[in-house]
């Protein structure tokens, strides 16, 4: 036989057989998308503060003058000049000074008693933390047909119809499944 032919054939079956390890590995490769069966949201319940304020009203009386200076000076003077009424010389003396002081402490009590007062409101805010459970979404919960088989997994983002498998395959599942 031709050295040519034996050579052409030789190639030919080496270019078969590596052919068909290359089909047979592509027949056997894992798809490179897998198909998405259901797509939901994953929720969890956390705890959300928010401050709860409302207006609280009050009131309070409030002295007008807290200086009762002129109701002493005033009860002195009248009482000094009363007790300068009574007696002579020295007894005048000692009458218009005990007069004074009588005049004095009484004229202080009469406008302690008489003294006027406001009426203040005045309008705080009441601030208190609340806390009341929400629910927030924390991902989707995918599942994908491989194999005939259905497993989940919780992804950040919704994948649509079709997700790589190199993806899925590195989160891990949620029904136990890999």
């Amino acid at each position: 036989m031709d050295k040519k032919l034996i050579l052409g054939v030789m190639i030919g079956v080496v270019l078969a057989t590596t052919g068909a390890v290359f089909a047979t590995r592509a027949l056997n490769a894992p798809p490179e998308f897998v198909d998405v069966v259901r797509v939901a949201p994953q929720l969890e319940q956390v705890t959300m503060p928010r401050e709860v304020c409302t207006e609280v009203s009050t009131t309070r009386e409030v002295g007008r003058d807290d200086n009762l200076r002129n109701g002493t000076i005033i009860g002195a003077l009248v009482g000094g000049a009363i007790g300068n009424q009574v007696g002579d010389g020295r007894g005048r003396d000692a009458a218009t000074v005990a007069g004074a002081v009588a005049g004095g402490f009484a004229g202080r009590e009469i406008d302690r008693r008489h003294q006027k007062t406001d009426t203040v409101r005045d309008t705080a805010m009441n601030c208190r933390v609340q806390n009341r459970m929400v629910e927030k979404q924390v991902g989707f919960r995918v599942t994908y047909a491989l194999d005939g088989h259905r497993r989940t997994v919780l992804m950040e983002r919704d994948p649509g119809e079709q997700v790589r498998l190199s993806e899925v395959t590195a989160l891990a599942t949620l029904d136990g499944s890999n």
